[in-house]
């Protein structure tokens, strides 16, 4: 196994009024006992995006000095020709785009996935209530993003219908999303990431776990159990992620850069 550290950039690309967010998070341990450290934090408004992706670049080249990266970014309102724009700057790490949806079900293509809000959410909220998000004291914008973080707590508390919609509401919470899909990607691409802990559950806890998760938040024994096996279903849909995912790193040790 690499001594290398493992870095994940987090990037929410944002549009005419909204700032751009680049977060850069250490990532150690696995599985339940991942811990993700802020390291960097800068936000850019009324930048151009070619300043942005001069940006990651060169944060992902600094970042390379020590460890491995991995890049994530919010392509949602931006569409393809940002996401072209970084891939076509020469980047070295891997890169990859999420579009965020009001779905149930995470699909990917290639290295583009589309994402629920509720599952970028509840990776979140998770690390976040566990202890799990540690932010560097010494970064100039350590303040504001913890803010943000509470904030987003705060929210995601209220929004009883768990539809989110307040999630990008109001203040600023570009930080939160940047965070969200760093976390997001070391769960889904790893392999060792906070999906993990799924498979330490066997079924009847997994169950009991998720009815008491989504007992308040539904209205008859029908919506329930439904809620409960969508829950399985993406759960199985997960571990059957991460075992391709295994088994191509297994096929391949021709040094590609992994996630």
């Amino acid at each position: 196994m690499s001594d290398r550290l493992q870095f994940i950039l987090g990037v929410d690309l944002g549009q005419t009024n909204d700032p751009t967010a680049i977060v850069a998070v250490e990532v150690s341990g696995k599985g339940s006992e991942s811990r993700f450290d802020v390291r960097h934090l800068e936000r850019h408004l009324g930048k151009p995006y070619t300043f942005i992706v001069e940006r990651v670049k060169a944060l992902t080249e600094r970042l390379e000095k020590q460890g491995d990266v991995t890049i994530g970014f919010d392509q949602t309102g931006v569409g393809r020709a940002v996401a072209d724009m970084l891939r076509a700057a020469g980047i070295s790490a891997p890169l990859y785009g999420v579009s965020i949806t009001s779905g149930e079900a995470v699909t990917s293509e290639g290295n583009d996935s589309r994402v629920p809000k509720k599952d970028l959410v509840s990776v979140l909220q998770v690390a976040f209530q566990n202890g799990r998000i540690r932010i560097a004291k010494a970064l100039a914008l350590a303040e504001a993003m913890t803010r943000e973080l509470l904030n987003f707590k705060v929210k995601v508390t209220a929004a009883a219908n768990e539809t989110f919609e307040a999630w990008r509401a109001g203040d600023h919470d570009d930080f939160v999303i940047a965070l969200a899909i760093a976390v997001w990607l070391h769960g889904r691409g790893r392999g060792d990431g906070l999906f993990q802990w799924y498979e330490a559950k066997n079924e009847a806890q997994r169950r009991a776990e998720l009815e008491y998760y989504w007992r308040p938040r539904t209205t008859s024994p029908e919506q329930l159990e439904a809620a409960i096996e969508r829950e399985l279903e993406q759960d199985a849909a997960r571990e059957a992620w991460n075992k391709k995912l295994e088994e191509e790193s297994a096929q391949d040790r021709s040094g590609v850069p992994r996630w």
